[in-house]
């Protein structure tokens, strides 16, 4: 007994050299920690002697000896009071594993100040490793032995390995029995049964290694220290498979594992059954085809908690399928309508036709796109439950969480070449990869391809074409994209979506521009998106980062960045937008461009002229200089305030704070086309009605949608709109309307005041207005001036005109030989002075007729046409005629009274 133990301590004390000489080598290196640090042997359970030499413990401190103490107490299931301390020696560890490390534990490389203690139970000893307080310790032998002793097995961990073996060999509890049980540290958070793809956390873990059996089959679990962990050792059990290969239930166990989202160490193969299957494995899919062959498998049963799953699986594990009939999975309610509400929805088939196939419980993760450089908030999203639907034609597969509030479309059901075309063509599209996208429905559709181009009808016939509608949405917009794509993936047209209603077609931007100049619009306004239409998209480099601000005071350095100057059509105007080439910088208000004073006092002016209340709600949205303005005011441009919803002109002066409010230039456009067309038709004067009819105009609020008019309102809320006064000639229109911005849901709506307008029924001296229907035919290019003679006693219709070149001309209407044609040349002199008479005279021309006396018989009308418009009178009413006529008339007829009276 004295022999061994002294060859014991020089083996001790070699190794202790070596351990010492290791450490100088490590010192040397530049490295930090260890992946491997192995212990030094010790006798770990040497007997007690009374030869062995006991030193004084009283420099022990209390902690040290009392964890030690406790811990051993643990681990034997034994009194602290039967417990003793042999031996302690005051040491100093070169590792942060006090010299014990477990295989592949990572060490830190620091002395640790702490003792070995040596501690017996009686009958053995122990020697623990222990930083200086005893909150750090380690024992040199990991595997205590109980000495068959299973009485100190805690009740709950007992109570839970019988249950998970129970469950295993399906017997009753009180057939088992427990052979053996040990204490353990186990070195990882998988108890030491690690499985692929699986992280453990690299934690000593305490608890206990249980051998539970019947008859001859024993099972062996690892558990933690209070039994809530159970995992069974499939290497070191008894486990008759019936001649399932390790391939094979491997294959079966991971198949379990993502449908329960258990780990395999969890799970419980319960029986095992050969049987014959074809090439689906007897579980065919909607629509398979499978081979007709009889080839042998397993029916396996693995209970996974409270789910049983029957799976069959081929010899060699190549081929794994969930038995749903034969299984308890059973899909909530819920989650099952709504499922198959989506699908109706999105595929348009009745939910009567639609049934659910196939059912996986797992845990499945998504995870959203992040475009490149960006910080984007937790993408990822989780479900539990994978469904399949059919309508024994197409396929929908769907992830959904437990309650079926969140649910995914997998493009599963998706023929591949269909699926692979559409993605690429939106990506391509959007400049963004196909990640960025997800199909959110699809289903089979029969469409035309070819004339798209109006110009090929009729002549052209569309091709039909079997194939599918597509609807898949960028990861940063709102409304899907909606594709038509033949079977084979090779003939595909966008027909909704992809901005091609807020894009012009001519217009080539990428999407991601285009999102964020439609969404800065929309924040900023208050509309939808839908009110706007991007018109122009030109790509540049702007010299320096600043040159996206519209501050003409910059930072003079070259710095190149690429970029946008992007158009948008917002109804009240065009506004210019400047954008980075990564669509982060937005910037479309181009106040910094003004003295920050003169920004300050239009700003202010246009808040006291609208109901905002913050004058961070405007922006200046254009700045046009005036080389040559009107009023002679010497203002140097035009700038346009807004609130997104409303416009507010000013013209300025650049230099200082000199403003003056245009109205009507404040008008949207929309409107003032609208009123003009109608006043155009309403004016006895035919002429052309434009911005400079309009002599006046008022931005109001409407107590409701009747415009300030009487009749029945639409709406009793109230309505911003605009009064405009349009003059023409002698008449004046007043119109009350709303304030349109260009959206479907906001039409024009105009009203005519008939009581502040000044509408002219009948033209002075008699005359009255020549119905559109009866009014001659314009004059042709190159003719100032035509007369027209008809009636009398002959009956006759004379025509006379005059061109620009000096030739008179005059037909007789209804001449077939064309016989009393005469052409006349006039000196260029006459003709100019007659063209003066005309546009001196030109509101004389407004489609004006004065009718002869009733009774008045065998008279001759007269029809004069300039290019303003028609006038007409007859030889019983030319005593009527208004004195500007007559001078046109004068001026006529000493034109041609001479050359026609020379035949």
């Amino acid at each position: 007994m004295k022999t061994n133990f002294k060859n014991n301590s020089i083996m001790n004390q070699r190794q202790v050299v070596t351990a010492f000489v290791l450490s100088g080598v490590l010192s040397l290196s530049s490295i930090s920690l260890v992946k491997s640090a192995i212990a030094a042997p010790v006798n770990s359970a040497s007997p007690v002697t009374k030869e062995l030499k006991i030193s004084s413990n009283r420099n022990l401190p209390r902690a040290v000896r009392n964890a030690v103490i406790r811990d051993l107490s643990r681990r034997q299931g034994i009194a602290p009071s039967n417990i003793s301390i042999v031996e302690s020696t005051e040491r100093t560890w070169r590792n942060g594993c006090l010299e014990l490390a477990g295989p592949g534990e990572l060490c830190t490389q620091a002395l640790v100040p702490g003792w070995q203690v040596v501690v017996s139970n009686g009958r053995e000893n122990f020697i623990y490793h222990t930083n200086n307080n005893g909150r750090n310790l380690r024992v040199t032998n990991r595997n205590i032995s109980d000495n068959g002793n299973n009485t100190r097995l805690p009740s709950r961990v007992r109570d839970a390995v019988i249950r998970a073996a129970s469950s295993h060999l399906r017997v009753q509890p009180r057939q088992l029995n427990i052979t053996q049980a040990q204490a353990r540290d186990w070195r990882d958070g998988c108890l030491e049964l690690a499985e692929p793809n699986r992280l453990c956390t690299q934690q000593v873990i305490p608890g206990w290694r249980v051998v539970v059996g019947i008859k001859d089959t024993n099972l062996i679990y690892h558990t933690n220290e209070s039994g809530s962990v159970v995992r069974l050792n499939r290497k070191e059990s008894d486990i008759d498979n019936k001649g399932l290969s390790d391939k094979a239930e491997r294959a079966v166990l991971r198949a379990a594992a993502g449908a329960s989202g258990l780990p395999v160490s969890e799970l419980e193969i319960g029986s095992v059954q050969q049987i014959s299957v074809d090439g689906c494995l007897g579980l065919a899919r909607p629509n398979e085809a499978c081979t007709k062959i009889n080839q042998r498998a397993f029916r396996v049963t693995v209970e996974a908690g409270k789910r049983r799953l029957v799976y069959h699986v081929l010899p060699d594990g190549s081929q794994v399928r969930l038995n749903l009939a034969a299984s308890n999975i059973t899909l909530p309610q819920n989650v099952s309508d709504r499922i198959l509400r989506r699908v109706s929805e999105n595929a348009g088939v009745p939910v009567g036709t639609l049934s659910v196939v196939n059912i996986e419980s797992g845990k499945w993760q998504t995870e959203g796109y992040c475009p490149p450089n960006q910080d984007c908030p937790a993408l990822v999203k989780s479900y539990v439950w994978k469904v399949s639907v059919s309508n024994d034609q197409d396929r929908w597969v769907y992830l959904s969480n437990e309650t079926g509030e969140s649910l995914k479309l997998l493009a599963e059901g998706l023929p591949k070449a269909v699926r692979n075309a559409v993605l690429s063509k939106a990506a391509e599209t959007a400049e963004l990869p196909q990640k960025a996208f997800d199909v959110v429905s699809y289903k089979r559709k029969q469409w035309f391809f070819g004339c798209d181009d109006p110009a090929t009808l009729p002549a052209c016939t569309p091709a039909p074409v079997s194939g599918w509608e597509v609807s898949v949405r960028p990861y940063n917009v709102r409304d899907a994209w909606v594709y038509f794509v033949s079977d084979n993936g090779s003939q595909l047209k966008l027909v909704q979506g992809g901005r091609q209603d807020q894009v012009g077609s001519n217009v080539n931007i990428p999407i991601n521009i285009a999102d964020a100049v439609l969404r800065d619009a929309s924040k900023w306004s208050g509309r939808s998106e839908d009110t706007f239409r991007i018109t122009k998209a030109e790509k540049v480099t702007f010299p320096n980062p600043c040159n996206l601000t519209f501050n003409p005071i910059c930072d003079r350095s070259y710095r190149p960045t690429p970029g946008w100057n992007v158009t948008v059509d917002s109804g009240l105007g065009n506004w210019t937008y400047l954008v980075s080439a990564d669509g982060k910088i937005v910037n479309q208000d181009q106040t910094p461009a003004l003295a920050p004073r003169l920004a300050e006092v239009i700003k202010k002016d246009a808040l006291r002229r609208s109901s905002e209340k913050d004058l961070a709600e405007f922006r200046v949205t254009s700045i046009k200089l005036v080389s040559d303005n009107p009023s002679d005011r010497n203002f140097s441009a035009e700038v346009t305030v807004s609130n997104g919803m409303e416009n507010w002109v000013y013209a300025v002066d650049k230099d200082t704070t000199r403003y003056e409010y245009l109205p009507i230039a404040s008008i949207p456009k929309p409107i003032v086309k609208s009123v003009l067309d109608d006043a155009q038709k309403r004016a006895v004067a035919k002429v052309n009605v434009s911005t400079k009819n309009i002599t006046g105009a008022e931005l109001v609020t409407w107590k409701n949608g009747n415009l300030g008019l009487s009749g029945n309102s639409n709406t009793n809320t109230p309505v911003r709109g605009w009064r405009i006064t349009v003059a023409v000639g002698r008449e004046r229109f007043v119109y009350h309307t709303n304030n349109f911005i260009g959206n479907a849901s906001n039409k024009i709506a105009f009203r005519l005041n008939t009581d502040a307008s000044k509408v002219v029924d009948e033209v002075a001296n008699g005359g009255v207005p020549i119905p559109t229907r009866s009014l001659p035919p314009a004059l042709t290019d190159g003719v100032i001036f035509r007369y027209v003679t008809t009636g009398g006693f002959i009956g006759r219709t004379y025509e006379t005109v005059l061109l620009e070149d000096g030739r008179l001309i005059q037909t007789r209407l209804g001449d077939t030989n064309d016989s009393d044609r005469r052409v006349f040349r006039l000196e260029q002199s006459e003709v100019k002075q007659f063209e003066q008479v005309l546009k001196r005279q030109a509101e004389l021309f407004q489609n004006i007729s004065y009718p002869a006396p009733s009774g008045a018989a065998d008279y001759i009308t007269y029809t004069l046409t300039s290019e303003k418009g028609t006038i007409q009178y007859n030889d019983a009413s030319s005593e009527k005629l208004p004195d500007n006529l007559r001078v046109v008339l004068k001026a006529w007829n000493d034109l041609t009274a001479t050359t026609l009276s020379n035949r």
